[in-house]
């Protein structure tokens, strides 16, 4: 079992570090795969069998979409084939139609 963490460079709120080695510990035999934002995702070009996306402030999430946009259809195939997408907290939020930070919309 192949795990993504996606951006932890950017993922850092809210015990987000310690999900993570949740998964781990409950899931020995996974590999766990750290992709900075500044790598192409590996569910892009190989089989993942998680994604895991934590929680960030709101520059990390504009960056975060940013970097997820070019990859928007592989990412829609990758959960509309039955694979897992493991949005924590405010995650979520960069699928949405847009994000409200103060008085602007992301």
């Amino acid at each position: 079992m192949i795990i993504e963490v996606l951006f932890p460079d950017l993922c850092i709120l809210y015990g987000d570090n310690g999900n993570v080695q949740y998964l781990a510990a409950s899931l020995p035999e996974a590999e766990l795969v750290f992709t900075s934002n500044l790598e192409t995702p590996r569910f892009t070009k190989e089989a993942v069998d998680l994604i895991y996306l934590g929680s960030m402030p709101e520059a990390g999430q504009e960056l975060a979409i940013q970097r997820l946009l070019p990859h928007r259809e592989a990412l829609r195939q990758y959960v509309e084939s039955g694979k897992v997408l493991l949005a924590t907290g405010n995650a979520l939020e960069l699928f949405g139609a847009y994000i409200q930070d103060g008085a602007r919309k992301i």
